[in-house]
């Protein structure tokens, strides 16, 4: 298991490609790159990004994007604007492939989009998406969203039941703890349907720290991951104003890898 870096960590502070730069120069070699606007899936910038990654060795272990200006669309009830929204999904898709990833990172439908009269609607509109990543050779990844009908364990495994496609996950630690989930009972439930791993820690005070900086036990966390035999890698993200500068996260990063090397893991 390998930890990378977002590089939506310096959001709004550098564009995508400048992150690519900024990591390279620091050794860094897996990132999650986050696509912040449409001009960012063109395919000209998307092979821009690719020929850094190459340059760096950087590989790009999975791909995010903005998400609240698309992904609730693709679960709309008009049909007419859910197929529409379904072209861009195509080209999100056509992106992650482009940057060498097989791991899209997605949010998903909104809470007042998933009540349960509608969570038929919501699973048939999963199983197109899930079709359409499969074809594509590409991981859909619903993350655990606190403010999103993914933040709940029980709307998980109402999908899981009704859907004809498989579900598979990124975790992040922090929204679970903002949706007053223990992270281990969201574990339980996504097993071995995780692909991608959010890290970060917290305290009773904050629900978003630099690891190191809060109380998580990451030991029985990666033993954890251990144990449901997780293959995938880390991802640190946090957000900017819970680190100084660039060193912070370096610094995160090697300790939790040596932390891993030290148990094993």
């Amino acid at each position: 298991m390998n930890i990378g870096l977002s590089t939506a960590n310096f959001f709004p502070e550098y564009n995508t490609e400048d992150m690519i730069d900024l990591y390279g120069s620091l050794g860094v070699d897996s990132v999650e790159i986050f696509l912040n606007t449409y001009s960012e899936m063109e395919d000209d910038f998307i092979a821009m990004v690719k020929e850094k990654c190459d340059t760096y060795g950087i590989k790009v272990n999975s791909v995010h994007v903005m998400s609240a200006m698309m992904e609730p669309c693709l679960f709309d009830l008009l049909d007419r604007r859910r197929r529409d929204f379904i072209k861009i999904y195509k080209q999100t898709l056509k992106c992650v492939q482009g940057l060498g990833s097989q791991i899209y990172t997605f949010h998903g439908v909104p809470k007042n989009m998933a009540q349960p009269s509608q969570y038929d609607h919501v699973a048939y509109c999963y199983d197109v998406l899930y079709e359409l990543a499969g074809e594509a050779g590409i991981h859909l990844a619903q993350e655990n969203v606190a403010y999103l009908a993914s933040g709940s364990t029980d709307f998980i495994q109402e999908m899981k039941s009704r859907m004809k496609q498989r579900m598979v996950h990124t975790f992040d630690i922090k929204q679970a703890v903002r949706a007053g989930v223990d992270p281990y009972q969201y574990l339980e439930v996504i097993q071995d349907d995780l692909v991608n791993v959010h890290i970060n820690d917290h305290d009773g005070n904050h629900t978003c720290l630099l690891p190191g900086q809060g109380t998580f036990d990451f030991t029985r966390f990666f033993s954890k991951l251990k144990q449901i035999d997780y293959d995938g890698n880390g991802i640190l993200e946090l957000y900017r104003h819970n680190f100084n500068d660039e060193a912070d996260l370096v610094n995160a990063r090697l300790g939790l890898l040596r932390q891993m090397e030290e148990h094993g893991l």
